[in-house]
């Protein structure tokens, strides 16, 4: 979380005190290094959009891994999952015999086990 606050909020000031002190020739430079870190903050903010916090990568639960097992299905599609709208082929849908698995690229994955039929 410290992370995603000094990439999108401190970062900017690098580039204002490098022009004003003289140093023009390296805002070139920090921005070849500054802008990957705050893409990469970026898509970890996204992921609040995507669950909810105590879900999300910033919260305390832990994702279940996808499992090593054949797939019975897959397809790649765009959608809607929670206040995200996905455009194109981003979202991949696996089906497991033991749950659906969901990835979503550059933001994670996730794995939804199927509950045990009660008798």
């Amino acid at each position: 979380m410290i992370y995603c606050i000094v990439a999108l909020f401190v970062w900017p000031i690098g580039p204002v005190w490098m022009i004003l002190n003289g140093y023009v020739g390296y805002v070139t430079s920090y921005a070849l290094v500054a802008v990957p870190l705050a893409l990469i903050a970026i898509l970890m903010l996204l992921s609040l959009a995507i669950s909810p916090f105590k879900y999300s990568i910033f919260g305390p639960y832990k994702r279940t891994p996808f499992p090593n097992e054949m797939p019975l299905l897959e397809g790649s599609t765009g959608g809607r999952i929670s206040l995200v709208q996905v455009s194109g082929p981003l979202i991949k849908y696996v089906v497991c015999p033991s749950g659906l698995g969901i990835s979503i690229l550059g933001t994670g994955k996730t794995f939804i086990p199927t509950m045990p039929s009660r008798s």
